[in-house]
């Protein structure tokens, strides 16, 4: 609803059901019973809930008779679960996502962010992105018919790139700070840009779906992938039987970067019932080898595009391993495993496709036949929930 039209919560309220022809009931003490057919019970309540101007958390206010919607980013009567809060109201800035027009031209700065656009049917909609975004495959097409330009690299994106391809929205990561202060900039000059957040997890990689989805118009499409990603998950977190430590590196260099908590790949190893031994560092982080031996992870997953998915290659990477490598039992009972290649891109990126790194994950851990040591381009012939994903 317009906020300097309506502000008072209840005249907010009243408002909203009557442009949608909900009913709703109110008690006397002006709790909420009823919208639109849905009761608060024991287990769910109607509750007013604002996002702060500046902030990104959800606030349930206690207090509502004297409360003015307009002073905050974005206002809500939400129903919601007990202890838990409403979707997602607004992007990485603090800024609302609710009100944007149908896009039909948009800037991924990211390839996360491609892949997403691309996994809600919109790639027709790009006409710019980063240099390294190469997934879906017709994207690259487009890049180089030059129907989608390359606005600049993923850390450094280009403004006056960006302005040129005239977008109706532009979509920044904030795990970049030139993408914040990118998103700062063209807000200012009235471009409409939307700060995603930084994906260190399966929630903030929903969110950001659903940001992309809402803003851009496309909001069937991402509630659909959600759940979609979200069946997935069931379903391989129901056939992954084993429990076993495990330690994610980004290169087999002696001193290496791990995931720790905080991190999807530490969900993903979570989801399927083992043990991420770095779970007690936060975030990538750079570690030393004598953490590796001391931590003796039963299954060592290295993801780098640096190699290829061959016996070649993988004979080389186990013969630059360190000592402190190969006393860990992942060396010793041959559980070193190898994501390279496209399925590289696929691990590193915080997407859609992380249903498919889950499931690559379980597959190591739970194979009860022969599976290669390592995963390239092929890695989706070892799919099958997500196979086509």
């Amino acid at each position: 609803m317009d906020l300097n039209e309506y502000s008072d919560p209840y005249d907010v309220l009243e408002a909203a059901c009557s442009a949608n022809y909900y009913d709703y009931l109110v008690d006397e003490s002006s709790t909420i019973i009823m919208i639109d057919g849905i009761e608060a019970d024991s287990t769910h309540s109607w509750d007013l809930w604002v996002v702060v101007l500046g902030e990104t958390e959800w606030t349930k206010l206690s207090v509502m008779y004297d409360a003015d919607l307009s002073e905050y980013a974005v206002s809500s009567w939400a129903y919601t679960e007990n202890g838990a809060e409403p979707t997602v109201g607004v992007d990485a800035a603090g800024n609302s996502i609710y009100g944007y027009a149908q896009a039909s031209t948009t800037v991924a700065l990211s390839p996360s962010i491609t892949e997403i656009i691309g996994a809600l049917g919109g790639v027709n909609t790009l006409v710019g992105t980063d240099k390294y975004s190469n997934y879906p495959e017709e994207v690259v097409e487009l890049q180089e018919s030059g129907d989608i330009a390359i606005v600049g690299d993923y850390t450094t994106p280009v403004y006056e790139n960006i302005v040129k391809t005239d977008p109706d929205i532009v979509y920044c990561d904030s795990s970049q700070y030139n993408h914040i202060t990118m998103n700062s900039t063209l807000r200012n000059a009235n471009i409409v840009s939307i700060l995603l957040y930084d994906g260190t997890g399966f929630d903030t990689i929903l969110d950001n779906i659903y940001i992309v989805g809402l803003t851009m118009g496309y909001n069937w499409a991402a509630e659909s992938l959600i759940e979609d990603m979200l069946a997935c998950m069931d379903e391989i977190a129901d056939e992954s039987m084993s429990s076993e430590s495990i330690m994610a590196a980004l290169s087999p260099d002696a001193a290496t970067w791990v995931a720790g908590t905080y991190t999807y790949v530490d969900d993903v190893i979570n989801e399927i019932s083992c043990t991420n031994v770095f779970s007690g560092d936060v975030g990538w982080v750079h570690i030393n080898p004598e953490m590796i031996a001391r931590l003796n992870p039963s299954y060592i997953v290295i993801i780098t595009s640096s190699f290829s998915a061959t016996q070649e290659d993988y004979d080389q990477i186990l013969s630059i391993l360190s000592s402190e490598w190969k006393s860990t039992d992942a060396y010793k009972n041959g559980h070193i495993y190898v994501i390279c290649e496209s399925a590289a891109d696929m691990a590193q990126r915080a997407g859609p496709r992380n249903v498919q790194l889950m499931e690559l994950m379980s597959v190591i851990v739970n194979s009860d036949s022969d599976i290669p040591n390592y995963f390239g381009d092929n890695y989706r012939d070892y799919l099958t929930i997500t196979k086509d994903y």
